[in-house]
């Protein structure tokens, strides 16, 4: 696919695949011009995908939490320590396989050991919590938080007609307009079926001669929504932190600890990762050191 026109932003950068073939690259909250084979032109905004200016798909936003096993072991909630309200599947949502198997191997991380989980009774950050406890208790070895939007292609599928009064209603006997598919839905309303090949210049076209009609009250086009027809934006995943974890280990060990005071003590506290901060004051200083000290004591103790 060939891009014909400059990008006019370029935020975080995503890729759009689809269950008919068509793929391109674009960004978030950007706009970005393509044209396929078929000489189709699409563009993109953040909340919409056009084709040849026509609405092509809109969006709906999805965030998704993604882990990784150590070894090969039966996951289970049992084996995660958590209660059944946390869903746990290995089977990617529609549309991302590809994603992710791009993104393990560019991370050299191991695709089969990839596992998405969800929870209905808790919000994200409740889950973010989650992820970090069993980082920290050695059940998973890496988590992120992945953002992506699923676009929906909208089909046309008719138009509604709606008239002023019950009377004998031909749409074909309207000027430029001919062999049509409708039938009469109740006394004043009729429907008109759509070719789904039908673009919405097309069909407003159709529209606003209907409209023309004196005895017309209203003429709206019916969409239906297409799932063979869903694109997928994925941001990049965003690795989940363990608070403390200023080796990046993805552990929390007397080592983040020692870390962390050892860079604090040469002055260089801009090594530091942020998430080195343990206790979420906003500032990483040998407090934080300490504290990995204490939690990890603790922790041992009990």
């Amino acid at each position: 696919m060939k891009k014909i026109k400059r990008v006019l932003a370029v935020l975080s950068a995503a890729t759009v695949m689809s269950a008919t073939g068509m793929s391109f690259v674009c960004a978030e909250e950007t706009y970005e011009y393509y044209a396929n084979s078929e000489n189709s032109e699409y563009s993109s905004d953040f909340y919409t995908v056009y084709k040849n200016g026509d609405i092509h798909a809109e969006k709906k936003f999805i965030d998704s939490f993604l882990f990784f096993v150590p070894e090969d072991v039966e996951v289970t909630n049992e084996y995660l320590e958590l209660s059944d309200d946390y869903i746990i599947s290995s089977k990617e949502p529609l549309g991302a396989v590809s994603l992710l198997k791009n993104f393990t191997e560019k991370n050299n991380l191991e695709y089969e050991k990839a596992y998405w989980i969800s929870c209905s009774g808790k919000g994200d950050e409740e889950i973010v919590q989650t992820l970090k406890e069993l980082m920290i208790n050695n059940k998973i070895d890496a988590a992120f938080r992945w953002n992506y939007y699923t676009f929906t292609q909208g089909v046309i599928n008719g138009i509604n007609v709606k008239l002023k009064s019950d009377i004998d209603f031909n749409p074909n006997d309207i000027e430029g307009l001919e062999n049509l598919s409708f039938k009469k839905v109740f006394d004043t309303e009729y429907y008109i079926s759509m070719d789904n090949k039908t673009d919405y210049s097309s069909a407003e076209e159709i529209v606003e001669k209907i409209k023309s009609n004196e005895n017309v009250e209203s003429a709206d086009i019916y969409v239906l929504s297409d799932l063979l027809g869903r694109v997928l934006y994925s941001t990049e995943p965003i690795y989940v932190r363990i608070d403390g974890d200023s080796n990046s280990d993805n552990r929390l060990t007397a080592n983040d600890a020692a870390y962390i005071a050892k860079k604090l003590a040469e002055r260089q506290k801009e090594m530091l990762p942020t998430y080195s901060d343990f206790n979420g004051d906003g500032n990483v200083t040998a407090l934080d050191a300490a504290e990995v000290a204490k939690y990890l004591a603790e922790k041992s103790i009990d």
